[in-house]
């Protein structure tokens, strides 16, 4: 058994709440060594991350302070697909064995999915690290029992919350906004000098919202404008960047109330062609039509951004945080009304938006089903997906 422990994540880029999470470790379990490890391509996340040698470099320097920590590349260097169990495989063939494992609550819950977990629970020891009065959360009490009926050690250590996210740094440098106190300052000049995370072409606010006064209802136009609001408190209130859930909600019902000779106009010209589920109930088009125009009028860049536009209607299997937020948005705005479904709803968009995902799927499907109405494929996958987070 080593002594080591071990740190993986994005690091996009890497910052201060990382370095405390690392700090907080070694204070509790007097680890010998704690290891950052970047992802490479990892199997359940989106890849929209910055350029995997940048990420390696901002860690090199964010610990170069700390004698006890150091990195590995690992991850990035492995072609393919990176799954946790294949890493820690290998550093135990380099000496590696039984390491700690560091966790957070986010990502414990989604455990069930990684790959062959009975062989990971062996191969090393997990410390769920995540803020004061975190624990009384049964969802997460419950996964840890599993585990540890499963053969996993399982070590719980709180600490003091620091409200830093990636996300977030990467919206501030975006916007010209200072990320002091939020990475160290060396990450910050690095930053700077590599240009990252600036988007090319900024986003005409204007253009958009005189586009959609135009060509929307002044019932349409007041839907989107409060799932612009609700959007981007939701975003705020799960560490994801505003200015992109604004975008989203801004753009996602572009095409909304386009004629059927509008929309015919549009596949042509935008290259975009339905499929048989979409033909068989337009409803859920707009949202794909909307995201090829957001990419071509708009020069909309961020894949996530327009993932979110795209897939507002339909959901999806393994939506990102930021999709889940427009999706959300776009049926608790407060233009939808009141009732009982909508009151459930709104409490659980702000408390666990996984569940809010599996309610608002429930619905639809059952809503759909009523009407003898096509609920497409991706829908019905994504709400399998969320019955296995209950």
């Amino acid at each position: 058994m080593s002594n080591k422990a071990i740190l993986g994540g994005t690091f996009d880029p890497i910052h201060n709440g990382h370095l405390h999470v690392a700090l907080a470790v070694k204070e509790a379990f007097n680890p010998e060594q704690i290891i950052f490890i970047p992802t490479g391509s990892q199997a359940l996340k989106q890849n929209t991350e910055s350029n995997k040698h940048h990420r390696l470099e901002m860690v090199k320097i964010a610990i170069a302070p700390y004698e006890e920590f150091t990195f590995s590349d690992i991850e990035i260097a492995r072609e393919g697909t990176t799954y946790t169990v294949d890493t820690l495989e290998t550093l135990a063939l380099q000496g590696c064995n039984d390491p700690y494992f560091i966790i957070g609550e986010d990502v414990l819950k989604g455990i069930f999915k990684w790959k062959e977990t009975n062989k990971l629970f062996k191969l090393c020891r997990f410390i769920l690290v995540n803020r004061p009065n975190s624990f009384v959360d049964q969802d997460i009490q419950n996964i840890i029992g599993v585990m540890r009926s499963q053969g996993a050690v399982v070590h719980l250590l709180t600490i003091p919350a620091l409200d830093i996210s990636a996300e977030n740094i990467r919206y501030r440098v975006n916007t010209n906004k200072h990320i002091t106190q939020l990475v160290p300052e060396t990450v910050a000049k690095y930053i700077a000098q590599n240009n990252l995370y600036k988007e090319k072409i900024p986003f005409d606010f204007e253009k958009a919202t005189a586009i959609l006064k135009k060509n929307l209802t002044q019932e349409r136009y007041d839907h989107v404008m409060g799932v612009c609001e609700e959007a981007v408190k939701l975003a705020k209130h799960y560490k994801q960047c505003p200015h992109r859930a604004h975008i989203a909600a801004l753009l996602h019902d572009l095409t909304k109330e386009y004629t059927p000779q509008e929309n015919e106009a549009a596949f042509e010209k935008y290259n975009f062609t339905p499929d048989q589920f979409m033909e068989m109930g337009m409803g859920v088009c707009h949202g794909f039509l909307a995201a090829e125009i957001a990419k071509k009028d708009f020069l909309v860049q961020c894949k996530d951004t327009l993932n979110s536009i795209r897939y507002h209607t339909t959901g999806r299997p393994q939506m990102t945080m930021l999709e889940k937020v427009v999706f959300i948005a776009d049926a608790i705005e407060p233009t939808r009304g009141d009732s009982p479904y909508l009151e459930t709803l709104r409490k659980q968009a702000y408390q666990d938006i996984n569940k809010a995902m599996h309610t608002c799927l429930s619905h639809s499907l059952s809503k759909a089903q009523k009407k003898g109405a096509v609920f497409h494929p991706f829908g019905i996958n994504a709400l399998k997906e969320y019955e296995t987070c209950l």
